[in-house]
Order: structure tokens, then sequence, then C-alpha cells
């Protein structure tokens, strides 16, 4: 019944592990897709008459816009490794002071490639600590966290302040032996929601769902070095 049970487990991870990279992929080159439209969008350009600023400023336009796009997604992925280089400088202080045993993986990779399992354990001598990271490339990207070990991010595409459409991506979430099992959101986005079928509620760290508590940076620092984590 055991070995039935984690042949199960290893297939399910299995799945979600492939689901993962795909969109990871997807993330990292979707800038590489944009270059297909080029040509299409220049006919078009064309199509409405052959005109000096077609000519001159079509294509030029394109790449200008192309860049940008790429630039600030390079911008957002090298703030959500800032933020999560922050906080390891700030574990590995406290660990060292108070002789805690810190391990921790694929810290930066999750940001692109998101998995199921925790990327930071902490052993204090009494208890193991175990993290899962998530994570909001950009401050107006909400996430939502349900009970079911499920949580998902809002891609939100906007043409100035007006949404044009919204996309979720999910990302399930376990812990494998941890006495304190905690969701830390680095970085964090405005806004932070539990779902509960089709209710939202807003939540903040320290809040719990399921089992696990919710923590941002600062605070998940300063209740570890107090000894105080819920």
């Amino acid at each position: 019944m055991g070995k039935k049970k984690n042949v199960e487990k290893k297939k399910r991870r299995k799945k979600i592990d492939s689901r993962t990279v795909l969109l990871g992929i997807v993330r990292v080159f979707l800038l590489i897709g944009f270059i297909g439209v080029i040509p299409y969008i220049v006919m078009l350009s064309y199509s409405f008459g052959k005109t000096l600023f077609a000519k001159m400023f079509g294509i030029p336009l394109i790449l200008i816009l192309i860049m940008l796009y790429g630039l600030i997604l390079w911008i957002r992925y090298l703030r959500a490794v800032l933020k999560r280089r922050k906080l390891l400088k700030g574990l590995k202080k406290i660990c060292e002071e108070k002789q805690y045993s810190l391990y921790f993986k694929r810290v930066y990779r999750s940001v692109l490639f998101p998995r199921e399992e925790p990327e930071i354990t902490i052993k204090t001598g009494k208890e193991t600590i175990e993290c899962k990271l998530l994570c909001a490339m950009s401050r107006k990207t909400p996430i939502y966290i349900s009970a079911d070990g499920e949580a998902s991010v809002a891609h939100v595409f906007r043409l100035g302040s007006r949404e044009l459409f919204r996309h979720l991506i999910t990302t399930r979430y376990s812990f494998e032996e941890g006495d304190k099992k905690i969701l830390l959101i680095v970085p964090i986005p405005r806004e932070l929601f539990q779902k509960n079928g089709d209710d939202f509620r807003s939540v903040y760290s320290r809040d719990r769902i399921n089992g696990c508590t919710i923590y941002h940076t600062s605070t998940f620092l300063d209740d570890l070095a107090l000894d105080a984590l819920d």
C-alpha cells in the first residue's frame, strides 16, 4: 500500500514538474514570439500605402517596442533575484548567530521555474522549518493562495490603465517534514488573497492558511531571530 502511494505521488510530481518547466520556458522565451509578428505588422504598414513613415519608422519602431518589453522582463526578474538574495543574506546571518543549519535550493531558478517542494529548510536542533517561496515579479501582480495546496499568480495585461485580460498561472505547493510550514512571498505583490471556491479574502504576513503561515521577508526574519515563528 505504501509503495502504491509513493508511485502515485511520484507520477503526480512528474506531471506538475513538466507543467511548471513548460511555463517557465514560455516566460523566458516569450520575447522571441514577438519577433514572428514583425513581418506581419510591417506588411500591414506597407499595405496601407508605402508611406515614407512606414519605410523609415515601421521596422525600427517595432524593434524598439520589443526591446522595451524585453527590458521590462529583465528588470522584473533582476528585482526578484535581488529580493531573494537579500533574504538569503539575512537567513545566513541569523542561522550563523544561532547555530542553525540552513539548506536551500533553486532559490533564484524558482522565480521562473516554480516547483511544488520547499526551497529553504532550517533545522534549529529542536524543530525543522520548511519554507516554500512564492513570487510576484510585478507589484501589480496579485497572488491567490488556496487551502488545497495551490497558488495562482494573475498576470494582467494592460494598455495604460485599462486591463485587456488576465491569465492565471497555478503552482502547487507541499511540505515534506517541517514542524513549521512557511509560505514565504518574495517579492511581495500589492494584493495577496486566500481563495476558497469563488470567495476571496485579503491575507497578510503571519496569517495562516491550511496549517501554513504566510510571511514577508522582513517579518519572517524578525520572527526567526526572536524564535517567534508561528
